[in-house]
């Protein structure tokens, strides 16, 4: 059931529920995984439910597990703490990657429990050290979709493991 719901939620209901597909505005550049990958501090409006003080872009694909509920290519991600170490939590199985938005130019970043979680929609800019664009959080109950404001990504310097 867990499962049929995530599909549902992350591929079937935007399409079948008509929910707005809009982002930022195309930036006329492709998206590369090499030129966005990094650490980046979020600054958001509001809170925004599972999402990380900071999170790291990877340019490496998803994990298989996560491979059958994308449809398009998408890089993994990781949440950081608010002193860039990454957040581990072994009660949950989170659904994490970023990649293209389907709909533009956009990038999608997808914060997730399984069961609810945030959506970072921003567009990217050729040498910008930061990303401006807007929040969704996704719920599992009651409205399925709601704005979550404005966010800007803010790129840092990554910790390195050690």
């Amino acid at each position: 059931m867990r499962i049929f719901l995530l599909c549902w939620m992350l591929i079937l209901a935007p399409a079948a529920c008509g929910a707005p597909a809009a982002g930022p505005p195309p930036s006329g550049t492709a998206v590369l995984p090499r030129d966005l990958a990094g650490c980046y501090e979020l600054h958001r409006t509001k809170s925004l439910y599972f999402a990380p003080p900071r999170l790291r872009l990877d340019s490496t694909a998803v994990s298989d597990a996560l491979r059958g509920f994308i449809r398009d290519s998408a890089w993994a991600l990781a949440r950081l703490d608010a002193e860039g170490r990454p957040i581990i939590d072994d009660r949950r199985q989170p659904i994490l990657y970023w990649g293209k938005h389907p709909a533009s130019d956009s990038v999608r970043i997808m914060i997730h429990t399984g069961y609810s979680g945030s959506e970072l929609i921003i567009a990217p800019r050729p040498g910008a050290d930061t990303l401006h664009g807007r929040a969704m959080e996704h719920w599992d109950m009651g409205p399925s979709h709601n704005s979550a404001g404005t966010v800007a990504l803010v790129r840092i310097p990554c910790i390195e493991p050690g």
